[in-house]
């Protein structure tokens, strides 16, 4: 039976899949496992440093600059300290998962469910053996939802569906325990928005309650208050403005995101959306142009090529741009030979736009 929480999640998990997906993974990255150290001393009995928690922001950084080597030297430099655990498993999945969805590549699947595994089960045994803490419910949560967001992305939505309701009741039970924990604010904002943005007839019909308000409100706090997952709340807070169509503030967000973490191409997509919105095309194409230019360094990423191909060229029609089109086809007949059949399916009309240059 599809009771009404199964609904809420299967509409909030398909918008994450058809939009900030990858976004998410990243900021779970951010949001789960660095806390400051005050925090970290009263919730989980000194488990973390602040030595350690230098080197997590310094992970989350080559993250979201899609570092991905820099990243693993960082982790690696952890394990040789000694610090084991399962936050360095969870620290390892979820640097694992962004590259994925980045790269559209899901090869490494076993290696990141055995990180995700040994994770999930180090927090469980600490729930066991020692008092309830909110830091660990809340890691806990994370390991469930960035299961669920692999899930809705490369496997089972239904799977995704039971991952995300029990990730979202442990960040309700850490949020029971310790209300000043306003990371925990960030995820469960973003779910409370986007499960009554998506509902559509069951929110008017109020089978679903609105709660896009509240949920704005509760990200909002998080980028005020969060200890350290104040960017992480600002990358979700960007597709909901999209959503609610608030392009501009949007678009300083994306761009103070993208200055801090210029190496990758993350925030690059949801500016170039806005500025496609907005009609300022000149601007739009450019952006694009700067996403094509780092993803012909990345082989392989047909799927993601195409897209951004497409996007280039519906703008420099729109511009008249002669130049950039016959860019966009002889950049095509390069890749289009090896795109797998699967990815000409599963994309055919702007690869059908695309092969009639």
């Amino acid at each position: 039976m599809i009771t009404k929480r199964t609904t809420q999640i299967f509409t909030f998990l398909s918008h994450c899949r058809a939009r900030w997906l990858p976004l998410f993974a990243v900021c779970v990255t951010a949001v789960t496992i660095a806390q400051d150290s005050d925090t970290i001393t009263a919730s989980v009995d000194s488990y973390l440093s602040s030595k350690m928690i230098g080197h997590i922001r310094s992970v989350e950084t080559a993250v979201f600059n899609e570092y991905w080597s820099e990243a693993d030297s960082l982790i690696k430099c952890l394990r040789q300290e000694n610090v084991a655990g399962p936050l360095i498993f969870l620290l390892s999945a979820a640097r694992l998962e962004a590259e994925m969805f980045a790269s559209e590549d899901n090869s490494r699947e076993n290696e990141f469910k055995a990180l995700l595994d040994s994770a999930q089960a180090g927090f469980e045994y600490k729930l066991q053996t020692t008092r309830d803490s909110a830091a660990l419910y809340y890691f806990l949560g994370s390991c469930k939802a960035n299961r669920a967001l692999w899930e809705s992305k490369f496997g089972s939505i239904f799977k995704a569906i039971k991952q995300g309701v029990n990730a979202k009741n442990d960040f309700q039970r850490g949020l029971a325990l310790d209300s000043s924990l306003y990371d925990l604010h960030a995820g469960l904002g973003a779910y409370r928005y986007w499960k009554s943005a998506k509902s559509g007839i069951l929110r008017w019909t109020g089978i679903i309650s609105d709660e896009r308000s509240a949920g704005i409100e509760e990200v909002r706090l998080a980028i005020d208050s969060a200890a350290i997952s104040s960017e992480g709340a600002k990358s979700a807070l960007i597709w909901i403005l999209m959503n609610e169509k608030e392009y501009r503030e949007a678009v300083a967000l994306a761009a103070e995101l993208h200055e801090r973490f210029p190496g990758g191409t993350t925030f690059l997509w949801p500016l170039a959306e806005c500025y496609r919105k907005l009609n300022m095309y000149n601007l739009a194409l450019e952006t694009y142009l700067q996403i094509r230019e780092r993803l012909l360094l990345q082989p392989g990423n047909q799927i993601n090529l195409i897209k951004v191909d497409y996007e280039v060229l519906l703008l420099a029609r729109t511009l008249e741009d002669d130049s950039t089109i016959q860019v966009v086809a002889a950049g095509f007949d390069e890749y289009s030979s090896d795109t797998p059949r699967k990815t000409r399916r599963k994309l055919s009309g702007k690869y059908r736009a695309l092969n009639r240059l």
